[in-house]
């Protein structure tokens, strides 16, 4: 997978980011991707690494579902 981050770092701190990273390629579940970050969001309070694992095995699962759809919908026309 390529991962490419243009997420400011005041939305997406750079410690965040290779978790991110790990969590999408988890929830790809190893189909290659090439993946532009573009924003995030940061609370001082309430972020934790707990939930931008979530987030990214979230997304990649969901960019997987929405490649699948895309493929299997277009293959029968």
């Amino acid at each position: 997978m390529e991962l490419l981050s243009a997420a400011p770092e005041d939305r997406l701190p750079l410690e965040f980011v290779p978790l991110v990273c790990a969590r999408l390629l988890n929830g790809l579940n190893g189909a290659a991707a090439a993946v532009l970050l573009t924003d995030g969001t940061f609370h001082e309070v309430d972020s934790s690494e707990y939930g931008y694992a979530i987030a990214g095995r979230e997304a990649g699962a969901k960019g997987c579902r929405t490649a699948l759809s895309c493929v299997c919908g277009c293959a029968g026309r």
